[in-house]
């Protein structure tokens, strides 16, 4: 809260510090539950992508032991082709193994990285924005402080002014009053 009223410079200073010091409290304190959201999306994404991995791996798995079946059943030599495909199925399962972990953490990297400079951009903008609509608050209550000051001061002036006009007029009407009836008593004595 800003109080239009300070009693000093000083302890307005004083509270110009105390709330730049809770606004870098308030920004700590949305990075980390922003940090802590992102956390849980994060930890969300990995589940999904683990289970649509698992279940693709499931599918090219089925396919790729019906192909095998298929050419084991076809050759006449099942000894030598069982041994020929079972290295084939494992260094294919190794490739797509290690191509799949490769594109999985250049897509988090990419999503942690996207997520780190939003959020940046976040804060700053909402820094700023509590900055200056901080200050413009500031400003109107000094303005309308100094406005306040200056219809005082002028209420003052014309109240002085009309006192001394009245006190004025009331003289002269009184001095009025008194020289007419000293005149009016100069005549009866003049009579008399």
């Amino acid at each position: 809260l800003v109080t239009p009223k300070a009693q000093s410079a000083f302890r307005f200073n004083k509270f110009l510090a105390c709330s730049e010091a809770a606004l870098k409290i308030q920004c700590w304190w949305r990075m980390h539950q922003a940090m802590l959201w992102y956390g849980d999306k994060l930890r969300a994404v990995g589940k999904i992508q683990a289970s649509i991995r698992a279940c693709i791996a499931v599918t090219q798995r089925k396919a790729k032991l019906a192909a095998i079946m298929r050419i084991q059943a076809s050759i006449m030599r099942p000894r030598l082709c069982a041994g020929i495909v079972g290295r084939r199925r494992d260094a294919a399962y190794r490739l797509t193994a290690f191509a799949k972990g490769i594109l999985a953490r250049r897509r988090v990297r990419l999503m942690r990285s996207s997520a780190t400079f939003l959020q940046s951009y976040w804060r700053c903008a909402r820094t700023r924005w509590l900055i200056i609509t901080r200050k413009h608050q500031a400003q109107i209550l000094i303005a309308s402080h100094a406005r306040k000051r200056r219809d005082l001061l002028r209420a003052r002036a014309r109240r002085q002014a009309v006192m001394t006009i009245q006190s004025y007029c009331r003289g002269r009407q009184a001095r009025r009053t008194l020289d007419r009836s000293n005149a009016a008593a100069l005549v009866i004595q003049r009579k008399v």
